[in-house]
């Protein structure tokens, strides 16, 4: 009697390809339109509605570029938009109906927007654009501290409304140039040389704008990213072992 011949499996033996370049996707115009994106988001106390204009103008773009991944992220994150729909609804008995209409309306866009970004645009587009915003940000400001008298790097808010904000901005700056610098499939040499001419930069605006709050969170944000770094250089049982 012949030997029994096993059922077939239904999976794959073998892992399945994935094509090549799909893990270092990047998307040129969507960095360009996340930079656009984040560059308002930061400028809006010092240029106001223009400003929110510019961060809410990459949404028309995105949905029609690619609109499958618009709707699949709207019906993936649909319970961000509750709480804007909560605050619309809260100008039928607003003392100022109009201003909270306004607002609300503004604030249900950004979160559009938001989704639009993380759904439509490649992660490490995102984060090259979002690096490029923080980047002119950092400049502007310096110019901004210079034009008022004392240096560049004087004890100025730069773009910003505080010395707080401009502390915890560039703080943000040196994280993601950390992120981009140490890492070479996230951008390419350009983008990787900027973030290591942008790592002193910022790490002298945050300790000028004498704000402790950045400096404590730049601080923990660093160690936290080197200790994920060496965790994720060890072997995957260690790794396990080390996360739990």
């Amino acid at each position: 009697m012949p030997p029994a011949i096993p059922p077939r499996s239904p999976l794959p033996l073998r892992p399945v390809p994935v094509a090549a370049g799909a893990a270092t996707e990047r998307w040129a115009l969507g960095a360009l339109l996340a930079g656009i994106s984040c560059f308002g988001v930061l400028i809006v106390q010092y240029v106001g509605t223009y400003a929110a204009a510019m961060f809410l103008a990459p949404l028309p773009v995105l949905v029609l570029l690619r609109p499958r991944a618009f709707a699949g992220g709207l019906r993936q994150d649909f319970l961000l938009l509750v709480y804007p729909a909560l605050a619309i609804a809260s100008s039928l008995w607003s003392v100022t109906p109009g201003w909270t209409l306004w607002a609300s309306t503004e604030l249900l866009g950004t979160m559009i927007t938001g989704i639009a970004v993380a759904h439509c645009i490649p992660f490490r587009s995102v984060l090259s654009g979002t690096l490029l915003a923080l980047i002119l940000v950092a400049l502007g400001s310096l110019a901004v501290n210079a034009d008022a008298g004392g240096g560049a790097l004087a004890h100025g808010a730069g773009l910003f409304g505080s010395k707080n904000q401009l502390g915890t901005a560039v703080a943000f700056l040196m994280m993601i140039a950390y992120v981009v610098a140490t890492n070479r499939q996230a951008s390419g040499p350009l983008l990787r040389f900027g973030a290591l001419i942008s790592l002193p930069l910022a790490a002298a605006m945050v300790i000028r704008s004498q704000s402790l709050g950045a400096v404590l969170c730049l601080l923990i944000a660093l160690a936290a990213l080197y200790i994920l770094r060496w965790i994720g250089r060890r072997q995957p049982k260690a790794r396990r072992a080390l996360l739990t």
